[in-house]
Formats: structure tokens, C-alpha cells, sequence
């Protein structure tokens, strides 16, 4: 599950030399995308943050951002901060942490692309952190519309690649993602979407993915039995582990996707592509990285994190409640709707 903070496990050198590029780019960057670049990095670690380091940094408050962090996690509680935690950083540990934990490194690039294959987290060394920065913090909206003039035509799923990134658990939320009609079938659009955006490497985790949608127990077994198959059959090199869930339409009635560090938002269902490539309900799909800084237009309005863990608690509910075997109490039955394995690391 993820927590109600982003976690940030990170070298303390990392951390000062991103105070640092801060500050050069603050005083002397003419380029202004250039700065926006290093900013974000800065608020993410002074805002809403749980960051643990390898190193205490009560000895380092002559450097002005550090006695702000102190500062934030001390009197404000917008930082969770722990330091010292070596343990942290070896290899052993990466499973066991929150799943929406980003790690910058002191390593090479090549050595963090190849935790992120092991692992489906992201590794960042601090060589390339600023090359990172666009996918990690810019959000995108498009139009899924049959208009060919539209701007942001969102043309077929494999714009999704666009956003491939390393995870190694999915929630997708559609009362109609499994249904079939006579010039579509909501079940090939789920296909096409996964095989574009799954990771094409995941070598020492199964990927967990949950699907829920619409009440439908009469044939929920056969529906999952297809699913998995279909699955199967884009033949990636990791083992994908599957649970659907059927509910009352009521309890998720939004169309979502959730990764351990992307939310995918729907204003239509995602079942949009007929079986010739046409869109079959226009609407939007707004994109964005959990790590997204934008701006609150009050105190009240959720940052985007904020509403993805409010979101996903919800989801929760559904998974921690979901019935996989039928039961009999002394009192009531208990059907099943969900079948598959009882496994997502976003929800439990």
C-alpha cells in the first residue's frame, strides 16, 4: 500500500548536490525551463515527503536548504524525515518498502536501469536525475475524440508508451472494461492497453494487477478465465499476477488507473476503440505522475498525490472486503465476487 506521504529514500550526496544545482540555477539560469526543472526536485523533497537518508544532516544546518528540511520535518510535519537508515539502501530491502518509493542514487545509470528492471521502482542516479525530471513531474491531457483536426488526439494506445515507466503494480478501475457489444469488445481495448504500458522487463518481482468492475458473479469465473489467458499471451518475461473484483456500481463508478507511480483518469470508460480502430465515446484521459507539482488553488484542493492515496484508500475497501472463496457464517452467505489472487501492492 502506498503511504499517506511519497517516499523518497536518497544519498545525502545526491541531496546537496540537487541544493546546490538549485541555487545556480535560481541565481544565474536564463533559461527558465531549466529551472523549473531543479525546482520541483526541491519541492519534492520539502513538501509532503517521507525522505529517508544514509546520513545524519544535523551537523549541515549552515547550508540554508537543509536547515529548511530540518525545519519542515521538525515544526511543520510536511517532511517525514529519517536519517541514518543504511539498512535502506541495500538491495535486500527494496521489496519491503512502500510501493511508490523513488530512490537517488550514487550510482551510474546503468546500474540504476538495471535495479529498475530487477525491481519496477525508480532508481535515479544522480548523473541523470534532470534527464528524469519531464516524465517523473509533467502530466498530459488528451482528446479521445473522432475529430482528425483535434489537438492532443489521443490516436490509438500506443500513445501510452509515451509513459512507460518502471512499475510492478496496476489497479484499473471500469464498471465496462470486460463487456462485449457487436462492433467492439471492452476486453481487447484492456489488451492493447496493457501490452503498450506494462514494463517490458520486471526480472526479480511478479507484477500484480487488479481489475474491478461492474457486479456481475454470474459470470465473473468465466470472465477471469479469459482474461487470464489474453493476458498470458502478451508473453511477458515476468509472471503477472491477476485479481478481478466485481462490486456494486456505486462503490466505482470512476474509470481509473492507478500504477505505483502514474493515475490514468478517464471521463469515459477505456473500452474507446471499436474493432476497426474508431473511437466509440468520445472524452478525455488525463495523465499524471504522482509526483506532480501543482499548484493549489486553496488550502482545501487535494495535490495530485493527495488525491491519488484518497483514491486508492477507497479502492482498498473494495479489495480488503472482496470475497474469493464463498463463505457460510451462522447467519448470512457470503458470495464471491473476486477471483484470482488476493495480491496488489498498492492495496495491501
Amino acid at each position: 500500500m502506498i503511504h499517506e506521504k511519497y517516499s523518497i529514500v536518497c544519498n545525502v550526496d545526491c541531496l546537496l548536490k540537487i541544493f546546490e544545482e538549485y541555487d545556480n540555477r535560481r541565481l544565474g539560469s536564463e533559461n527558465p525551463y531549466d529551472l523549473l526543472l531543479v525546482t520541483q526536485f526541491y519541492n519534492l523533497f520539502t513538501t509532503n515527503a517521507y525522505l529517508v537518508l544514509d546520513k545524519k544532516i544535523e551537523d549541515m544546518q549552515k547550508n540554508p536548504y537543509i536547515k529548511k528540511l530540518l525545519k519542515e520535518s521538525k515544526t511543520r510535519g510536511k517532511v517525514l524525515l529519517e536519517e541514518n537508515r543504511h539498512d535502506l539502501f541495500e538491495e535486500k530491502s527494496y521489496p519491503s518498502l512502500s510501493a511508490n518509493t523513488m530512490f537517488i542514487m550514487n550510482k551510474s545509470k546503468e546500474e540504476c536501469q538495471k535495479l529498475e528492471e530487477d525491481y519496477g521502482m525508480y532508481f535515479i542516479s544522480i548523473d541523470n536525475i534532470f534527464e528524469r525530471a519531464k516524465l517523473l513531474f509533467s502530466w498530459a491531457l488528451y482528446n479521445v475524440t473522432r475529430n482528425e483536426k483535434a489537438s492532443n488526439k489521443f490516436k490509438n494506445w500506443e500513445e501510452l508508451q509515451n509513459f512507460r515507466h518502471p512499475f510492478n503494480a496496476m489497479v484499473l478501475v471500469d464498471n465496462y472494461i470486460l463487456q462485449e457489444k457487436d462492433n467492439y469488445k471492452g476486453i481487447d481495448n484492456l489488451i492493447d492497453l496493457l501490452d503498450n504500458f506494462l514494463p517490458n522487463e520486471l526480472q526479480k518481482l511478479d507484477f500484480h494487477l487488479t481489475i474491478i468492475i461492474k457486479k456481475d458473479e454470474k459470470n465473473l469465473k468465466s470472465k477471469c478465465k479469459k482474461l487470464t489467458e489474453m493476458i498470458n499471451n502478451l508473453k511477458r518475461p515476468y509472471k503477472i499476477v491477476i485479481s478481478l473484483i466485481s462490486v456494486s456500481s456505486d462503490k466505482n463508478h470512476d474509470r481509473n488507473i492507478f500504477t505505483n507511480y502514474f493515475w490514468l483518469h478517464s471521463g469515459h470508460g477505456f473500452d474507446y476503440f471499436s474493432k476497426k480502430g474508431d473511437v466509440t465515446n468520445p472524452t478525455n484521459l488525463m495523465i499524471f505522475p504522482i509526483f506532480h507539482q501543482q499548484d493549489k488553488i486553496s488550502p482545501q484542493q487535494n495535490t495530485v498525490y493527495e488525491a491519488v492515496y484518497q483514491l486508492l484508500s477507497e479502492v482498498k475497501s473494495i479489495f480488503d472486503n472482496a470475497i474469493f472463496k464463498a463463505e457460510r457464517t451462522p447467519t448470512k452467505v457470503l458470495e464471491q465476487n473476486a477471483c484470482g489472487n488476493k495480491q496488489n501492492r498498492l492495496l495491501s
